[in-house]
Formats: C-alpha cells, structure tokens, sequence
C-alpha cells in the first residue's frame, strides 16, 4: 500500500490529517462517514507549508475542519502525492483541495492562505449556495461541460460523431479563463495557455491584458514573450508596474511553484532580478531554502561556500551555522571546521556572551575539555562584568566538569 506521509497531531488545537489510507479509501470513508475530502498538498522543499501547518493548527479552522471534513495531507514527492497532483492539476505549494461527495465540486486554494478564506471556502463545499448565485450559475456550466450535456450559451461545446466536445475559439476559451479563475478549480493555466496558443497577435490590446491578470510562471511562452518585449509592456503599463510585476512573477516561481528550481535556472531568474549580484543571490536564496526545509546536509555546505567566497567576515552567519551543526548534526564529524568560524566570529564580535556559549558547546561536542574551559572562562567572566545572568555559563561549567572533572565541585 502506497501511505500518505505520516503527520503527527494531537486531538487539542490541531488538524486532523489521515495518513495511513490510499486514495480510494479516503473516498470509502469519505462516502461511509458522509463528509468531503480536504487535500494538503505539501512537500520538504516547500517555502510556504510552515505558516500554513500553523492556521490549519488554530481554533475555530481546526476544529471545524476535523468535524466536517476527511483530512489528508499529501506529499507530492510520493508516487500517490505526484498521482493526485496531476489529477487536480496541482502547481503551487502549498495548496489545498476540497473535493464534495459528488467528486464534483473541487477548489484549488493556493494564494493567501489564511483561516478565514479557508473556513470560507470549506463552507462553500459543504454548502454551495451560501456562495452566492453568480457562483451557482458558474458551478452549473462547470457542471454540464464534465456531464458532456450540452449548452446554449458562450462556454458551448460541440457534437462531433456523439461526442461532445469543448470548443477552443478565441472567445470561449477567454471566457472559460475567466469562469475557472472564478471558481478556483485549479485549471485557469491550462485555459491561459490553449488561448493563447491559438492567438495571432499577442500584442493585441485584449491579449495583453490577458497576459497581465493571469501570467504566473516564468517557465510559459508568455513569460519569454513579455521579456523579449518588456519595453513594450513598460510604455503601455509604465516602467514601475511591470518592473514589479515581473518580480513578483519570479518570486512566485522561486517560492511556490513546484518543482523547487535548480541552480540554472535560479541563476537565470536572478540575474533578472539582480545582474550585477545575481551569483550573490542564488547562494542566499538556496541557503535560505535548505534551511527553512531542514536539509541540513545541503545548507551547512552552501553556508560554507558563502562565507568563503562572499562575507569573510559575517560573524552572524558563523555562529548560526555553528547552532545548526550543533542541533542538527548528532556526531562530531568535521567539527574542527565549525570551532574555527566560531573563533573568527568571537574576534570579530567579542563582546557577545551568546557566541562564547556556541562556541564552549562546539568545544564539548569535539570533547576539547581545554577549548571549552577556555571559552567558558571568558564567557564568565564577561557575565560578571556586564551584570548578565549566569545560568546557562553554570550549567555548561557542570556539564564540562561532569565530563572531565575540569573545575572545583564548589
């Protein structure tokens, strides 16, 4: 059996998540208990998903979610997380799908994920006429185009040979650009790309426009279009809006989109952004990344390179990648490498108490008893000096002396 990834959960302030059933059984349940399905999409590399782990935590959402809903959270890296992600055609990390027990009515929420348009949202499914009437008229056209039922009206579709199938004029898949955007069902990129294959001339006024309100991946013709004609765009919409709209569509890229991009192509999307630094950047965005996303292997590694070969002398950055060999890194393999940093980042800043603790707690890693009684020294006597509190110093002075007996028992 294929399993979701495991989530651990308390039954006070917290979601509810499945992680022990496949796909078909979340559907059994969901049809046996008479609630519908809540996706999270997730995955390791995922900027955004900590935030999010916190609303889903919090009263009333958690709550209201565990009692009306089937909760699964799903790594999209799993066989069953990349199956689901195609099936709802999942983008954006993280995201969350409902799905009602019609296996009908499905939203996609991937932008602004806060309680409030959550629990929104999660009333709707249960409840779509408290949308509102312009939404029902939408769910309804929606509705016949996956029933193959006909309609009289600008989302038509064509019978060919018994068949019924959507037409892709210009005009009907504009406007089912529009309807998808509305009902937030994840499929408005599939329409902006087949209307936008289908056009002649992309610098016609509607289509710029079009272009605008819905371009949200610098992976699409449409991003390389709007680059090779940024002035274009720039005279038409103003230097600003397009300067930050470009930005915003790279930030999307780097920090939602999934796949999590490689070092190409972010090299590309930062000398956009950033040509005289971009080299400077893409180290500071995938340090950023491996840390928020726990590989820790992947950061301590590019923390090294950085320091070498951009801040020589970023004492801060030192003793933060001293703390995380410290708390990440059980065994004290090259630890040699971490003391040293701590030293410089101790010359560099010697009248901070905190790095003189990382750095006597490297020493007792390595199970240097001198480096440590050294260090700790120093940190004590600065305590004294400065009227600081002391319990840490203490508490490190018993631990080195309980390890090598190094100072008086008084």
């Amino acid at each position: 059996m294929v399993c979701f990834t495991q989530t651990l959960f308390s039954q006070d302030n917290n979601i509810e998540f499945d992680f022990n059933t496949n796909y078909e059984e979340a559907v059994l349940k969901s049809n046996e208990e008479g609630k519908p399905l809540l996706f999270y999409f997730h995955s390791s590399y995922c900027y955004s998903c900590v935030p999010l782990d916190s609303v889903l935590k919090t009263d009333p959402l958690s709550g209201f979610l565990n009692d009306n809903f089937i909760n699964i959270k799903i790594d999209v890296d799993q066989p069953i997380g990349d199956r689901l992600s195609k099936k709802f055609k999942i983008r954006y990390l993280p995201s969350i799908v409902m799905e009602n027990l019609d296996e009908n009515l499905v939203f996609v929420l991937k932008d602004n994920l806060e309680s409030k348009k959550i629990k929104d949202h999660a009333d709707w499914t249960l409840n779509p006429a408290k949308y509102g009437s312009a939404f029902i008229s939408a769910l309804e056209k929606k509705q016949k185009m996956l029933n193959y039922i006909r309609v009289d009206s600008i989302f038509d579709f064509s019978v060919v040979e018994n068949y019924v199938v959507e037409k892709e004029d210009s005009t009907t898949l504009y406007n089912q650009c529009q309807l998808h955007n509305f009902l937030n069902d994840g499929l408005v990129n599939e329409h902006f790309e087949k209307y936008l294959a289908i056009q002649k001339d992309w610098t016609d006024e509607t289509n710029l426009n079009f272009i605008i309100k819905f371009l949200d991946d610098t992976r699409s013709e449409a991003f390389t279009f709007l680059m090779k004609n940024r002035s274009f765009f720039s005279n038409k919409y103003g230097v600003e809006f397009i300067d930050a709209f470009i930005e915003n569509v790279i930030n999307t890229r780097l920090y939602k989109l999934q796949p999590q991009p490689k070092y190409d192509e972010t090299m590309s999307l930062m000398q956009i952004l950033d040509p005289e630094n971009a080299d400077l950047r893409v180290y500071e965005y995938l340090i950023d990344m491996k840390l928020k996303t726990n590989n820790i292997v992947e950061y301590l590694y590019l923390e090294r390179k950085y320091l070498k070969k951009f801040a020589p002398k970023d004492h801060e950055r030192m003793i933060r990648m001293g703390n995380v060999y410290l708390d990440q890194v059980s065994e004290d393999y090259n630890a040699d490498f971490y003391i040293d940093y701590a030293e410089i980042a101790n010359r560099l800043n010697p009248y901070n108490i905190d790095y003189l603790k990382t750095l006597t707690k490297l020493y007792i890693k390595k199970g240097d008893k001198n480096g440590a009684a050294v260090a700790i020294i120093r940190a004590f006597s600065l305590s004294r000096k400065n009227n600081l509190n002391e319990d840490e110093i203490l508490a490190l002075m018993l631990e080195i002396d309980k390890m090598y007996g190094l100072f008086d028992s008084k």
